[in-house]
């Protein structure tokens, strides 16, 4: 389980551990190598669909730039926008490997609906947790 808290605008937020997944397979075949993660907090958010994460959080981690997707803000106007690969997100004892939305103008991740999904978490509002759906496995619909 991951413990949540809410911000000042009583929005959800959650510890996670971001790493660069193409440090880890490096690491993997050289274990004197390191690799950069960073533990932070994120919002929570079901209504957007990405993973966002903020430009310095991508560039203290170093991770790799391929692409762009066309960002749609919530006051209506757009913007395209860099995507960042091979993020692993660990939370709430689950892991996965991502792209992301690379942002200049936020500080904090956030975690949309393909992460709670990829990873089968949901928001148990009454204990304030993200918690996986089924602690034994990951659910999929096929």
């Amino acid at each position: 389980m991951s413990a949540m808290s809410f911000d000042s605008t009583n929005r959800l937020t959650v510890e996670v551990e971001i790493t660069n997944g193409t440090d880890v397979i490096f690491a993997e075949r050289d274990s004197a190598r390191p690799f950069r993660r960073a533990v932070v907090r994120a919002f929570v958010n079901e209504r957007i669909c990405p993973l966002v994460l903020p430009e310095s959080l991508v560039e203290q981690l170093g991770l790799e730039i391929e692409g762009t997707t066309l960002a749609k803000y919530a006051d209506g106007h757009t913007a395209v926008r860099p995507m960042a690969q091979r993020v692993v997100v660990c939370c709430a004892g689950r892991e996965g490997i991502f792209s992301a939305v690379v942002l200049p103008d936020r500080d904090t991740p956030v975690l949309g609906y393909i992460v709670l999904n990829s990873l089968d978490l949901v928001i148990d509002e009454t204990g304030r947790q993200l918690i996986p759906r089924d602690p034994r496995f990951i659910i999929s619909y096929a």
